[in-house]
C-alpha cells in the first residue's frame, strides 16, 4: 500500500510517488528511465540531448528529436549502451532520482550531489526519499541512534538504526540488492582556469535560460565568493530574477549588508527577510518529520511568506566549494580522510564543544560508532576506487559532506520553493578539478568568471570580509592556542592599562 498522499508511479510495479512531483518517464522495450524532478541539460547545442565530452562536438549517439526531453534523450543512451547512458547523465543539472533499466528490477541514483535525497534500507528491498519512509514502509520498531555531529551523520548511516543515506557518485541497485559505484570512470583532464571558466559560463548560462522560462527566480545572495560567482552567471543569462537574503542576526549581518549593495550594483531588486529565533511548534513537528537535521528551521515560515508564489524557483551557489580546495590546511594534507580513522577525526573536529558529551564513556562511545559508520561508507561506496584520480579531500568533501549534510538542508528549503543549483552537474565539477591545485586554492576560474561577466560586482565590495581581526577569533586547530592565549591575554593587559 502506497503512503498516504502517493500514488502510483510510471511504468514501474511497487513504485509510489507524492502527486506534486514532476516527472518525466520514457521506455522501450524491457527498458525504462523514469526522473523525478528537475534534470536540465547543461549542453548548448542540442536542446536537451547531451555530448559525452567537454573538448569535442562528438556525439556517438547522433541527433535526437528536436523536443526530446529527458528521459528519451538517457533512454535511448541506455538502449545505445550502460557506458553512454553515464555519459549523458554527466552532462544533466538539476535535483533529481532517476530509476532506469530493465522495469522488474531497475537501478536508482540522484543527481550530482545527492541534493534530492535517497534513503534505502540496510538489508535490502526499500528505498524512499526520506529516511523516515523507509521506516514506516518496513514496519515494525523505529529505533534511532544519538550521535553529536554537525556536517552530516557519520558515513552513510542516519539516526534511524535500519536505514542507510545513498550518497553521490553511486546508484541502488536492485538486482544486487547493494550500492555500486559508476563515478569516475576514468581520469580527469587538466584544465586551464580559462577553459574551466569556459565550460562554466556556457554550461551554467544554459541551463539557466532553460529552467527560467515562465518562472520567477529568486537569487540567493551572500557576501561570498560563490554567491557572487552566481550572480555574475545569472546577469550573463540575461535572465530575469530578483534576490534575497534570510537575516538571522549577527551572524548574517554582513550578508544582508552586502547583499544589499551587490544587488544594487547588479540592478535587481532585493529583499532582507527577517526571521525569528525559533520555529513555530506545529511547523517544527512536520520538518521533524521531514528530515533529521536542524539547519535552519527558523527560517522555513518566513520564507514561505516570502515565496507565496509555489512556482517560485529560488537559485543558489551551493556546491561550487567541490571546485574549489576547501580542506587545504596542512592538518588535512597530514590526514587524508581515505579511512575511518582520518574521516572520524574530521568529522568531531567539526561538532562544537557545546554539542559533545560531557562522560568520557560517552566520547569513546561516540568515536567508537563513527568510525564503524565510516568504515560502513567506505566499504559500501567503494570510495576508494577514486583512489589515483580523486584527492580524498575533494570527494570526502564533495559525497560525504555535501550528500550526508546540504541534501538534507533542502529538505527544509522544500517547505517554501523549488531549489535550483545549475552548478550540480559532473561535467562541470570535471572542468573545475581539473585546475591545478594552485588555481584551485587561489579559485582563479571563479574571479575569471566574475571578471568576464559582471566585472562591477569585484570592484569596490570585498568577499567575505571578516567581522573581527584574526586576532580575535579563536582558533580552530590546537596548534594555534596557545599563541591565541598569547594574543588575548597581551590585549587584556593593554585594556586594563588604558582603563587606568
Amino acid at each position: 500500500m502506497p503512503p498516504p498522499g502517493f500514488k502510483a508511479g510510471p511504468i514501474f510495479d511497487n513504485f509510489f510517488i507524492e502527486a506534486a512531483n514532476c516527472v518525466d518517464s520514457a521506455s522501450s522495450g524491457e527498458l525504462a528511465v523514469v526522473i523525478l524532478g528537475t534534470c536540465v541539460s547543461t549542453e548548448t547545442d542540442r536542446g536537451q540531448t547531451s555530448s559525452t565530452s567537454l573538448d569535442t562536438d562528438h556525439n556517438p549517439l547522433g541527433e535526437g528529436p528536436a523536443e526530446e526531453t529527458p528521459a528519451q534523450h538517457l533512454l535511448r543512451a541506455l538502449l545505445a549502451s550502460t557506458a553512454l547512458f553515464y555519459d549523458a547523465l554527466d552532462q544533466y543539472c538539476g535535483r533529481h532520482v532517476i530509476i532506469f533499466g530493465p522495469k522488474d528490477v531497475p537501478s536508482v541514483l540522484g543527481d550530482a550531489t545527492g541534493m534530492r535525497t535517497i534513503f534505502y534500507a540496510a538489508e535490502g528491498g526499500v528505498v524512499a526519499s526520506h529516511a523516515r519512509l523507509v521506516e514506516e514502509t518496513l514496519g515494525g520498531e523505529i529505533k534511532r541512534v544519538t550521535l553529536p555531529y554537525r556536517y552530516g551523520f557519520p558515513g552513510n548511516h542516519t539516526p534511524y538504526v535500519r536505514t542507510r543515506l545513498l550518497t553521490a557518485n553511486t546508484l541502488y541497485d536492485f538486482a544486487k540488492g547493494k550500492v555500486v559505484r559508476f563515478w569516475p570512470r576514468g581520469r580527469i583532464r587538466e584544465v586551464a582556469p580559462q577553459r574551466a571558466a569556459d565550460i562554466v559560463c556556457e554550461r551554467v548560462t544554459t541551463a539557466l535560460k532553460r529552467i527560467a522560462a515562465g518562472r520567477r527566480v529568486s537569487l540567493s545572495i551572500t557576501a561570498d565568493l560563490d554567491s557572487r560567482t552566481m550572480l555574475a552567471l545569472a546577469l550573463q543569462a540575461g535572465i530575469p530574477f530578483d534576490g534575497y537574503t534570510y537575516d538571522r542576526g549577527d551572524r548574517t549581518s554582513v550578508d544582508c549588508e552586502l547583499a544589499s549593495e551587490l544587488a544594487r550594483i547588479a540592478g535587481i531588486a532585493h529583499v532582507v527577510v527577517p526571521t525569528p529565533s525559533v520555529a513555530p511548534p506545529d511547523l517544527k513537528r512536520v520538518i521533524n518529520r521531514t528530515t533529521y537535521y536542524n539547519h535552519h528551521h527558523s527560517v522555513v515560515q518566513p520564507m514561505q511568506d516570502h515565496f507565496a508564489d509555489t512556482d517560485a524557483l529560488t537559485v543558489t551557489a551551493n556546491l561550487l566549494e567541490i571546485g574549489r580546495f576547501f580542506y587545504k590546511g596542512q592538518w588535512y594534507a597530514d590526514n587524508l580522510p581515505d579511512n575511518p580513522r582520518s574521516m572520524t577525526d574530521m568529522a568531531l573536529a567539526a561538532i562544537p564543544n557545546s554539542a559533545r558529551k560531557a562522560s568520557i564513556l560517552q566520547e569513546l562511545r561516540s568515536d567508537r560508532l563513527m568510525h564503524e559508520y565510516f568504515a560502513d561508507f567506505i566499504r559500501d561506496s567503494d570510495f576508494n576506487a577514486a583512489r589515483g584520480i580523486l584527492d580524498p579531500r575533494d570527494q570526502f568533501y564533495w559525497e560525504h559532506r555535501m550528500s550526508a549534510w546540504h541534501g538534507m538542508i533542502l529538505l527544509e528549503r522544500d517547505f517554501y520553493a523549488d531549489c535550483f543549483i545549475p552548478f550540480n552537474s559532473r561535467s562541470i565539477f570535471e572542468a573545475l578539478l581539473g585546475v591545478s591545485e594552485p588555481d584551485r586554492k587561489s579559485a582563479t576560474a571563479f574571479r575569471i568568471i566574475i571578471g568576464r561577466c559582471a566585472p562591477q560586482l569585484l570592484s569596490t565590495i570585498p568577499i567575505n570580509p571578516a567581522r573581527q581581526s584574526r586576532e580575535q577569533r579563536r582558533p580552530k586547530h590546537v596548534s594555534d592556542v596557545l599563541n591565541w592565549l598569547k594574543v588575548q591575554a597581551q590585549r587584556a593587559g593593554n585594556a586594563l592599562r588604558a582603563s587606568n
